[in-house]
């Protein structure tokens, strides 16, 4: 069954939207990093301090903190096209930084914390930082992202066409 789309992601025209450079993702990945690290000593120590368990604490406390977005990719005329889900809601808080090689998206999700029986609440990942690895080398400087009807497109060329474009348009 199909999702309705609210009026929000029901967009008409394409948004465009800023792309910036890797150079400022390291805080952010030591960020999450400290954050997935509390979460899994936090596991550990609920476990009564019992070693051997690192790895699972690890895991759940990345499925706890991070949330996973839906990212494919397609080549079209040999350049790169990436999709991403994301609802328009969630693009103000959306940080995407690439480089020849990969794109590193990092924000907030909005989620609603429903509440459950005995006023626990559930608790839903909130923390987007997710790599996509491109199969080739890219041209960041030429790179267009829209956003229109949920789905956020990067068209990014491969590299060395931009030189090639450049030389036909002087000859």
């Amino acid at each position: 069954m199909a999702a309705k789309l609210t009026e929000s992601e029901r967009i008409k025209e394409p948004i465009p939207i800023e792309l910036h450079s890797i150079s400022d993702v390291s805080a952010r990945a030591r960020e999450i990093h400290e954050m997935i690290a509390r979460r899994a000593y936090a596991l550990y120590e609920g476990r009564g301090h019992i070693h051997g368990h690192d790895r699972e604490d690890w895991l759940q406390a990345e499925s706890e903190v991070l949330a996973l977005l839906c990212v494919g990719f397609t080549t079209m005329n040999g350049d790169l096209r990436v999709d991403i889900g994301i609802t328009a809601s969630e693009l103000p808080h959306l940080r995407m930084s690439l480089d020849p090689w990969r794109l590193i998206i990092s924000g907030r999700r909005d989620v609603s914390r429903e509440p459950m029986a005995e006023g626990h609440k559930k608790s839903t990942p909130a923390e987007i930082f997710q790599v996509v690895n491109f199969p080739f080398q890219v041209e960041p400087s030429g790179a267009k992202a829209t956003f229109s009807n949920g789905l956020l497109e990067l068209h990014i060329p491969k590299a060395g066409k931009m030189e090639r474009y450049a030389g036909a348009k002087a000859a």
